[in-house]
């Protein structure tokens, strides 16, 4: 996080009030962390985002809450393939995760 090149503050939604966090960038590595966040049933996952410019979403990588645990934080590698993102943000999807997001983002932000 100290060495990140690039940070998005992540804003609540109404589906999410009370949870807030920070997306960091540093060169292939980046890394969220989201206070608020509920554990989800076995069934459901967090899923990230990365939203290009011209609105495709990318499915990046499963965010983890565990009980009892504050802030959630989930480190992962950024897939080389991906184009640039101008918005970021946390969904529930199916514990199987989901090629695009089956309903809002919780906590989202944009770059700038």
């Amino acid at each position: 996080v100290g060495s990140a090149n690039e940070a998005v503050i992540l804003n609540s939604s109404p589906e999410a009030p009370n949870s807030r966090g920070a997306f960091y960038v540093s060169g292939p590595q980046a890394a969220v962390v989201v206070h608020g966040l509920e554990p989800l049933p076995a069934d459901r996952i967090y899923q990230f985002w990365w939203v290009t410019p011209d609105g495709r979403q990318f499915p990046v990588a499963p965010v983890t809450v565990q009980a009892g645990v504050e802030p959630t934080w989930a480190m992962f590698q950024v897939p080389a393939e991906l184009p640039p993102f101008t918005v970021v943000g946390i969904s529930v999807e199916p514990a199987t995760g989901s090629p695009i997001p089956t309903g809002p983002m919780i906590v989202e932000g944009s770059q700038g």
